[in-house]
Order: structure tokens, then sequence, then C-alpha cells
């Protein structure tokens, strides 16, 4: 079976948790079936060509790189539906010629690709990580950081709020365009200038809630053209329903994981104090500050903590990197740069838990299953999919979501509570295996193909 995988970023340029995923999918499907795999995804680079494309071969797969680093975008809606991008998949899609496509991310991509496929007659699979094709910000969070309870999934001022900084930033692209070609065409500058303000005018005449409201309807019948949905939980499964998709069109599928590098024994616990980690990008969303609070407030030696990250801002927000500074500086906190991917199970087994305190509702957070194959509870946020995986008081503790106090009481009892963290450790459930999964997925595109 020829496959092709679409999705915004690919390992090692990226590292988040839907691109991990991606290559894990991507090498199950060449090293277990045979099946001869294209990635199409995106790069981010100044130096390059706008929309260059590049190809690697890397353990079988075939990587097609296109650079978008949105230097030329003329429209906000450009930004996430772009003609450009579009007529590029279709080269790299006739010239790969797949059976199935499976989609994990169209950000920084184009929409406008899952419409490539379907023109040809050619299976869409797409794998729900996060929220961006009902929500901007993919996050749910608002520009003040705020969760949008906007259960029904309807447009609202929140989401013209959140499309207020992003529009100009669209703009600003055009102005850049035209100053740019101005400069060599001397002649006609005026002229481009005038057509500069007359766009940014027709974004300000236009008005941002009609961009949030053109952006939800583009979007749905980008979903209304996916032939199956996999949602890694059923919080994600039902915003997608909320949002009109039918149930039945969408799969409930946990992920699966490689197994084999946590094939090694736990180091035992020392008896000076717990060791709690946290593993991620060091943004807001993420949540690091609610841990390193909680921690100010347990007795001094009690707990160490271990992060493992580097700062990220959240949609050109950097500020948290300041908010982050003073707690950083506290005894038995460490800080180190951001792991390679095979790192993670050392790392993992050298905390006795692994707390997670994000303040969205996180789809299916790779890294607690992986704390879980290196045999590490977890102490999660209450919010989002995140209790689909953690049972309180079973395999890891769950409190409220940006709740410090609710934080600092749950790292409480595993200090003080002979036998919990034991208890905890007992409870953690078997993990799926890649394998298993990509088998799963292999059969929902073999009915597709003897569907068609």
């Amino acid at each position: 079976m020829r496959v092709l995988i679409v999705v915004h970023g690919f390992p090692p340029l990226a590292q988040g948790g839907s691109e991990i995923y991606a290559e894990a999918h991507a090498l199950a499907l060449r090293r277990y079936f045979g099946d001869e795999v294209g990635v199409l995804t995106r790069e981010h680079d100044p130096a390059r060509p706008e929309y260059g494309v590049r190809e690697e071969e890397h353990e079988g797969l075939r990587i097609i790189r296109i650079n978008n680093t949105f230097r030329n975008a003329r429209s906000f809606e450009e930004t996430y539906c772009n003609k450009t991008i579009d007529d590029l998949a279709a080269s790299v899609i006739d010239r790969f010629q797949p059976d199935v496509a499976h989609i994990h991310h169209l950000t920084c991509l184009s929409t406008g690709i899952v419409q490539q496929l379907a023109t040809r007659g050619i299976p869409r699979y797409l794998t729900l990580h996060d929220y961006w094709l009902i929500c901007h910000r993919g996050q749910f969070l608002g520009v003040d950081y705020s969760l949008c309870e906007n259960a029904d999934c309807a447009v609202t001022e929140m989401c013209a709020q959140c499309l207020d900084p992003a529009v100009p930033a669209a703009v600003g692209s055009a102005g850049r365009f035209v100053r740019a070609i101005a400069r060599r065409v001397p002649a006609q500058a005026a002229l481009l200038r005038r057509g500069g303000v007359s766009i940014a005018r027709a974004f300000a005449g236009a008005g941002i809630h009609s961009h949030a409201e053109r952006r939800t309807a583009h979007m749905r019948d980008v979903c209304a053209n996916i032939t199956h949905f996999i949602a890694p939980s059923s919080f994600m499964r039902d915003r997608f329903v909320a949002f009109g998709v039918p149930k039945n069109r969408i799969s409930l599928t946990v992920f699966g994981f490689d197994q084999a590098p946590f094939g090694w024994t736990r180091r035992a616990r020392g008896e000076d104090r717990v060791r709690a980690g946290f593993l991620g990008s060091l943004m807001i969303s993420k949540a690091p500050h609610v841990l390193l609070e909680a921690t100010k407030t347990l007795s001094p030696g009690a707990l160490s903590v271990t992060l493992y990250g580097v700062h990220a801002a959240y949609h050109g927000d950097d500020s948290y990197r300041e908010r982050l500074a003073p707690l950083l500086e506290q005894p038995h906190v460490v800080l180190h740069d951001p792991l390679p991917h095979s790192e993670v199970p050392r790392a993992l087994a050298s905390l006795d838990v692994l707390v997670v305190p994000s303040i969205w509702p996180e789809n299916s957070p790779l890294v607690i299953r992986e704390a879980f194959l290196a045999g590490v509870p977890v102490v999660a946020s209450n919010i989002g999919g995140i209790p689909e995986l953690v049972t309180d008081g079973v395999n890891g503790l769950l409190f409220p979501a940006g709740d410090v106090g609710g934080l600092a009481r749950a790292l409480g009892r595993i200090v003080d509570e002979p036998g919990l963290l034991q208890k905890l450790r007992d409870g953690i459930p078997a993990v799926r295996t890649i394998e298993e999964d990509v088998r799963g997925l292999r059969a929902m595109y073999q009915r597709s193909r003897v569907d068609a």
C-alpha cells in the first residue's frame, strides 16, 4: 500500500506530540507492513526561498518539505488555505500516487490539500490532535489565557478577540509584499501603496467577526470532505461532533507506542525526596508555573523538580518567560534543555512522578502513556482527555486545572502517605503498541479502498 502522511512538522526539525506520533505512524507502516510511505510536511527556514520544496529519504520514508514562513501571505485566509501550497501538494500527490492519505495536521500547510486528495478519489483520514479546525489558536485558550467554554462551537465574541492579533499580522505581510514590489518597480510605487491601503481597509471593513465566521464555515466544509476521523479521546470526539461531524464518522482510537526503548528496570526511589518531573514546552498552556508555585508551598527538601523543555511563546506572546524566571530559582528545581525523543525513556526513569499541569483541554498527551511505560505514575490536571488516561487514586492523582493548592495537596500526599507511590505504580495499565495501533488504521484504509 502507498500511504501519504500529511503533517505540519516532522522530526527531527519538529518535536511536538503530533509530529512525534506522525513519525511513529509512518515508520510502523514501513517497518511492520512494508508499505511505501511518503510524508508531506512543512518547514520554516527564512534562509530558503518561500515555498521552496526539498525531498529527502529517512529510514525508508520519502519526506517532502515545503518551506512556509508566511512572509508572502497577503490575507488572513491565505494563512490557512494557500493556493500556492495546494498546487505544490497536488504535484507531490500526482508523483507519489498514494492509495490513501492520513492527515495529522494542516496548520502552516493548507486546508486545500484535502480537496486536492478528494478530486483524485484518494481516501482521506485525519487524526484529531487538537482543536485547530474549530479554533484558530487550536487550544480553546483565549488571548487572556482564559478557557473558552464554547461547547456548541458557534462563532462568539471570544473568537473575534482571538483573531484580532492574527488578521492585522496577515495584513502586515501583505504590506511587506507591496513594499517589496514597490522597491523593484518604483514607477508603480504609489499605485501599489494605494493597493496595500485598500487591502487593509478591506480587512477593517469586513470586520474581525466576519473573518471568524468565514474561517469556521470553511473548516466545516473541510471536515465534510474527510473520509473518516480518528479521535484519541472521547473529549476530542465530542467537541467535533458538536462542530457538526457525524459521530459515526469519528473512530475513538487510542495512540500506540514503540515500547522497545522502555524495556529496562526503573531505578528505585532514593530516601531523600520525591522526584517530580515536567516534560514539555515552557509555555503558558502547559502551565509549568502551576507546578513551580505548588512546590513553594511544600516542606523544604520534600520534593525535587526537574523540568525538560524550552521557553515557547504562545502565539507571539513571550511574556511567560518573565513569569517563570523567579520560580525557576527555587532550591531543588532544575531546568534542563529539551530532550531528543530518544532520551525521554531515560529521563522518565529518573522520576518518581510526572506532573502534567496543563490549563488547556489536552487531547491525549503522549507523555502520560510514556510515563506509564517507564513505570511512573502521573499527577495531572483534571481537564480535557486527561481523565481518560489518569484514574485518580489508581495510576495517578488528578487536581483541578490551574489550582496551585490542589496540585500541592496531591504532591503532599505522595510525599506523606506511605505506600501511595507504590500503589499508583501498581495501578499503571498496559499501553497499546504502535504495531497494534497501525494495524487497526490499515484495516480502515483497506475498507475504504474496497468501498471505493
